[in-house]
Parts: structure tokens; C-alpha cells; sequence
């Protein structure tokens, strides 16, 4: 595995992208040209005759242009969990960081994740993403998974693996269509399976996406590149 790669990522955030902290959890939807960021925020309010400040926690959604949200295509959430969803327009790589702890650092898909331009049916679909965990990236079990998952992107878990939330224990949920690449330190299960069939979680479809021969989202993990300087028949 590569080293140091969720520390360069935050760096890359806070230098062009967008690093987000203090934050125990939040939820990024990918929209086109648009980013719909979630968060809770804390404030403040003054109530009762004597004015007594009360404190008040609440989610708040931003919508924000892609380009303003990370110029640089980072994001980096540190020390969270991240939900995330939507159709990907341009390059991306997104990171939740988790400080040694094995609740955070983990990155859940709500729901399709997926590119605006698919690059099987047009090779110079420039769009691309990163998922990259310090610990685990799951399939949420939610609603909107249940009959199966849509994912382009090169998924990157530093300690973990890719699996599905709750695997064991939710229904037959269709399949994982992937298109991109899986690198993790641990094999997580998506389901189980008998000689019938699917009993819970998801079937497989992966597919590689040729592009990440020779590019890649920013920023991502990788060990280098190799060349083919001779070969022998």
C-alpha cells in the first residue's frame, strides 16, 4: 500500500481544495456542476424573559459550485464520517480521514454515485473520482441500495476494505455494478450466498476502467508508475 497517501491528501485539501473539520459527520452530493453539502452546525440563541442563550444543533445544506467547493478537485473531511451520492462532473477525490479511530475515517454511499459523461460509451468522458477512506468504504443499508448500486469511481480503503453495511443481516439487494478499481488492505463481504442464489447483501458486477491505466483523480494513492521497456517471447 502506498504510504502517506491520506496525509498528502489533506495536504492537497488545504492547499486549493476543501478541508473540513469539526465536523463529526456530513453528507457531500455530487450534482453536476454543483456540490450540496450537509453539515451540523452549532450556534447559539437567546430564550426566556431573562435571555438565557441556548444551545442549538441543526443540519444545514449549501449548495455550492463544484469549482468554488475544491478548485483543486481534494476534499478532505478529517476525523468524520462521510455519506456520500450524486453524478460526478470533472475530476474529484474525496477523503474522510479518521486520526487512528475506527468509527471515523469511513466513507458510507447513500445512493448511485456515478459520472455525468459515462467514459464506456464516450472514451473522452473527462470526469473521474477518487473514494479514498483512511479506514473502510460501505454500501449504506438504506432504501435507496436495495435493489442494487450504481458506483464509478477508483476506491481507495487504507486499513479497511469495501463491503457492505449490515451484509449478513439485510435482504437480497441486487447487484454492485462497479466501474473503476477497488484497492483495500482487507477483503469486506457484500453478502451472503447458498447454492440458490443471493441470501442477503448484493451480487457482483466490476468492471475496470481502462482510463486509470494512465490517469487518475487528483491526488490519488498510487505507488508510482511503471513502463514495459522490454519483453521476451
Amino acid at each position: 500500500m502506498p504510504t502517506n497517501n491520506i496525509g498528502d491528501l489533506k495536504t492537497a485539501a488545504q492547499n486549493g481544495g476543501k478541508y473540513i473539520s469539526a465536523q463529526g459527520e456530513v453528507y457531500i452530493e455530487f450534482a453536476g456542476d454543483n456540490i450540496i453539502y450537509k453539515y451540523l452546525k452549532t450556534t447559539w440563541v437567546k430564550k426566556g424573559k431573562k435571555k438565557k442563550k441556548k444551545k442549538v444543533t441543526e443540519w444545514v445544506t449549501e449548495t455550492i459550485a463544484a469549482t468554488t467547493f475544491a478548485p483543486n478537485g481534494v476534499i478532505f473531511v478529517d476525523n468524520a464520517v462521510v455519506n456520500i451520492s450524486g453524478t460526478v462532473k470533472g475530476k474529484y477525490t474525496i477523503s474522510a480521514g479518521g486520526n487512528g479511530y475506527a468509527d471515523k475515517g469511513n466513507i458510507y454511499l447513500e445512493d448511485d454515485i456515478v459520472y455525468d459523461t459515462n467514459p464506456l460509451t464516450n472514451p473522452s468522458s473527462q470526469d473521474m473520482l477518487g473514494i479514498v477512506a483512511e479506514n473502510n468504504v460501505y454500501i449504506s443499508d438504506n432504501s435507496a441500495n436495495s435493489n442494487g448500486i450504481n458506483i464509478e469511481a477508483a476506491i481507495y480503503a487504507q486499513k479497511g476494505g469495501f463491503g457492505a453495511e449490515n451484509y449478513a443481516s439485510r435482504g437480497p439487494s441486487g447487484s454492485i455494478n462497479l466501474l473503476g478499481g477497488i484497492t483495500q488492505k482487507v477483503r469486506l463481504p457484500v453478502g451472503t450466498f447458498n447454492w440458490k442464489g443471493i441470501i442477503s447483501g448484493f451480487s457482483k458486477s466490476y468492471r475496470y476502467d481502462d482510463r486509470l491505466m494512465s490517469s487518475f483523480p487528483p491526488s490519488f494513492p498510487s505507488t508510482g508508475f511503471f513502463e514495459i521497456v522490454s519483453w521476451y517471447e
